[in-house]
């Protein structure tokens, strides 16, 4: 009886233990998207060292950390180290994909992208106002003693400071804050739902130069989190577990010269600029809204019209009237009949309408010790048949009680007919 006892307590037991890998973990299967070849390492398409080969279709059980790109003809190709079923080796990350996964629009893969704040900089026509975002420049340039990685400075902040890029891939995205801050991220399966991508993210390598401001709290590294992405007109909202962290905004070669003659000569012409817009919004009469940027009130829903007053950035007005749409900068918006807080009444350009919220500043981030470490994925962290428990697939607690009371009740009656036959 006794062994009898013991045996349905070690099942029991094994229930329990095993209910999370039974029950709430789903696999997670990167596979090679097409017949391809793996290189010796990421650079070798310069000297073909051919690895192996993968074929479409096989298995990638492992993924590296960091994300490496070569030059071809000024076309950046991708790399990361893989182990496949057969091989390891360098493999296109193109040639990757995730299993029951959407893919990001093209438009967020296409283009590159950096921080919104570089817009407030370039209005300001003052390169010091980037201390206000990056104030490391003014309070710890002279510490570093201009050890910058691959950067060959002079003594001056301002002759490195530049527009840092941001890109994202079918299955990573490279987060380059500063100039030699750097985070690869290789996502999970992608979902998308109300124009937002939504997906579990692991944080597979990082690079600090500049210690005082380290994303690791938010994006902790080998780690996973929940990371979503919304893509709005120019813009890209970056949420990180379910926090908006910071917005991104399309690059273009134009603004990455104007921001770097402000920087290097404290000259700027912005009529050069292709101000970058977010999707205009449903605007309907009787709602409050703020102005996006300085915007002119005119007497009347054109160009030509007087000008009433110029309402700041982030003031609020009243929309009393929705007019007729207009196409400017490429861009059709409506006129908007507004009323502001001191009860001037007129029509503005309704694209520079738009509830706004502070971005969050870099130095309102958490802070890490420790200068110039640079952190790649151990051997020991692999994305091998990674098991991935999903919000929504948690399993039901009713029914892992329920088994433990039939198994209770089970052991009930057998003592009880063993004792009823005594």
């Amino acid at each position: 009886m006794r062994k009898m006892m013991f045996v349905f307590a070690i099942i029991l037991v094994l229930l329990i233990a095993n209910t999370n890998t039974i029950f709430c973990q789903e696999e997670l299967l990167y596979y090679a998207n097409k017949n391809d070849i793996l290189y010796e390492d990421f650079n070798s398409i310069y000297t073909f060292e051919e690895k192996g080969r993968i074929r479409r279709g096989e298995r990638i059980l492992k993924i590296y950390g960091e994300v490496r790109f070569v030059s071809v003809e000024n076309i950046r190709i991708k790399r990361v180290s893989v182990q496949s079923e057969n091989n390891y080796g360098w493999l296109y990350t193109d040639s990757i994909s995730i299993a029951n996964s959407v893919l990001l629009a093209n438009e967020i893969i296409d283009n590159e992208w950096t921080n919104s704040y570089y817009l407030d900089v370039l209005r300001k026509r003052n390169r010091d106002e980037l201390f206000l975002y990056e104030p490391f420049w003014r309070d710890h340039f002279v510490k570093y003693e201009r050890d910058f990685g691959d950067e060959n400075i002079a003594d001056e902040w301002y002759e490195i400071a530049h527009i840092p890029l941001f890109e994202f891939g079918n299955i990573y995205a490279i987060l380059s804050f500063f100039p030699g801050n750097r985070y690869n991220v290789i996502f999970e399966n992608i979902s998308k739902n109300n124009g937002k991508y939504s997906f579990y993210a692991v944080c597979t390598f990082k690079r600090l130069i500049f210690d005082e401001i380290d994303l690791s709290k938010k994006m902790p590294l080998n780690t996973r989190f929940y990371m979503e992405l919304y893509l709005d007109g120019d813009y890209l909202d970056v949420f990180i577990d379910g926090e908006k962290q910071f917005s991104l905004i399309k690059i273009n070669e134009e603004l990455k010269k104007q921001f770097d003659s402000l920087m290097k000569n404290q000259a700027i012409d912005l009529s050069y600029i292709h101000w970058p817009r977010r999707a205009p919004k449903q605007l309907n009469a009787g709602e409050e809204t703020r102005v996006l940027e300085n915007l002119r009130l005119r007497e009347s829903p054109n160009t030509e019209a007087s000008i009433i007053t110029t309402m700041e950035q982030g003031s609020k007005v009243t929309i009393l009237e929705i007019g007729p749409n207009a196409v400017i900068d490429g861009i059709t918006a409506p006129w908007v009949k507004v009323q502001t807080t001191d009860g001037k009444v007129g029509w503005c350009y309704g694209l520079y309408l738009r509830e706004t919220r502070l971005e969050p500043r870099p130095n309102d981030l958490s802070v890490s010790a420790g200068h110039g470490q640079e952190e790649p994925l151990s051997d020991k962290f692999l994305l091998e048949n990674y098991q991935r428990t999903t919000k929504d697939s948690q399993f039901p607690l009713w029914l892992f009680i329920g088994g433990g009371l039939v198994l209770a009740v089970g052991v009930g009656v057998i003592i009880v007919v063993k004792r009823s036959k005594g």
